[in-house]
């Protein structure tokens, strides 16, 4: 849904998510007796294979090589390395059937996957064994997330500072206050995160774009020097790329924003970069590179599903927002809502069922969509075309009002609309 699971990515977090963006593991948080230098992560990785390939069977370099991969699909989105992770996790647990390691990242890979419930249990075990490892209550926070289990997810994040202030812990508070509205509260954990440093440049570069993110809501100029800072850490930063795209469309230009979306798909064609350019060739007219694009986002959903991530949330959504097959968008949504019930996953149920004309059922889904309150401009949204379309003007009124002043750059697809709609 952003990555810590964002709704906004793909393949999220964060969980990343989220996305979107997942940030799953901001770190390479599982300490191991094997130091990896700070150089390009495939370098890494292949000093990490040898020396599981050339040492005795020991659990920690098959932590290490796992770690490993995690950052990578991170860094390429490529879910091909949960097999691989699967594969070491194996071969780990023969050599210690009980080792909290081992458990941690078979939860990190459930949550990738987008298996909250599984990963929540993973995680579980994990604890039973160990509860003084700070990775541990973070990966716990991320499940009960999207789980929808907020509170506890606050005290999981809480638990996980005070063991370890490290930029995992930052990266995960200034997420979980983002989602109770306070702004102010998560760029100022970002700013914690980023001086307490990373092994690698990706994380670093992920908190200068969350901190874009953030300020894109009242400055995108600010914004653009976020996202710059982003690049300069990780000049290939796809995330970096798309959000300079919409600080620029937010600034009213349109070309260097069509310049930076190309750019970030160019560079990882991830669903979200292929739905930035449909949604800019629609505000110009241009369906025809605007179905491509939509064509382009749906085949990068379908490798997705195909690599193992469950994608129902955010395809529901994609579906829902560009009118296609809206019935299975409702099918979509309702079973990402089982599995995920989140305050995003009512949302998006609601928005289908919107969308297809099913008003009533849609509003009861507004109570538990907004249950952290009115915080969100995406929620905000949604939820005041509902109230509008089933009459309650009142509401529609005060939830459309309270979007734009929260982020009148919420949507390339729908801030004009709501523009109109104040």
């Amino acid at each position: 849904m952003k990555q810590f699971y964002s709704p906004l990515f793909v393949i999220s977090s964060l969980v990343i998510l989220s996305g979107l963006f997942v940030v799953i593991s901001n770190t390479a948080f599982f300490h191991t007796t094997h130091s990896i230098a700070q150089t390009s992560i495939d370098q890494s990785i292949s000093r990490a294979q040898a020396v599981v390939e050339t040492h005795p069977p020991l659990i920690k370099p098959y932590i290490a090589l796992a770690s490993l991969y995690l950052q990578k699909i991170r860094e390429t989105s490529d879910a091909s390395y949960y097999t691989k992770i699967d594969e070491l996790m194996n071969t780990a647990q023969q050599i210690d059937p009980k080792d909290g390691d081992v458990l941690a990242i078979r939860a990190s890979v459930a949550l990738g996957r987008h298996d909250f419930k599984k990963g929540y249990i993973e995680i579980q075990k994990a604890l039973a064994l160990n509860t003084s490892r700070s990775a541990y209550w973070g990966l716990k926070g991320d499940a009960e997330i999207e789980l929808g289990l907020y509170k506890e997810a606050v005290q999981s994040f809480q638990k996980m500072v005070d063991l370890r202030p490290d930029f995992s812990s930052w990266s995960r508070i200034a997420y979980i206050r983002e989602l109770y509205g306070t702004v102010d509260g998560a760029k100022s954990a970002l700013t914690s995160a980023i001086s307490s440093g990373s092994n690698y440049p990706e994380n670093i570069a992920w908190a200068y774009v969350e901190q874009g993110k953030l300020d894109m809501r009242s400055n995108p100029t600010t914004a653009l020097a976020d996202f710059g800072n982003a690049l300069t850490v990780l000049p290939s930063y796809t995330q970096a790329m798309e959000g300079i795209g919409k600080a620029e469309f937010a600034l009213g230009n349109s070309t260097e924003a069509e310049t930076y979306f190309m750019r970030a798909y160019t560079g990882l064609p991830l669903a979200q970069y292929a739905v930035d350019l449909a949604d800019l060739y629609s505000i110009r007219g241009d369906t025809t590179k605007s179905k491509q694009h939509l064509a382009l986002a749906q085949v990068a959903y379908d490798t997705s599903r195909a690599s193992g991530v469950n994608t129902d949330l955010e395809e529901s959504l994609f579906m829902s927002d560009h009118d296609i097959d809206l019935a299975q968008a409702v099918e979509k949504a309702r079973r990402a809502y089982m599995e995920r019930p989140s305050v995003y996953g009512a949302d998006y149920l609601a928005w289908a069922l919107y969308k297809n004309g099913a008003i009533v059922e849609a509003s009861q889904l507004s109570p538990e969509a907004l249950r952290l309150g009115t915080v969100d401009p995406l929620i905000l949204y949604h939820q005041g075309l509902i109230a509008r379309a089933l009459g309650d003007m009142i509401h529609a009124k005060a939830y459309l009002t309270k979007s734009y002043e929260l982020n009148p750059h919420f949507s390339l697809l729908y801030a004009a609309d709501l523009k109109k709609s104040i």
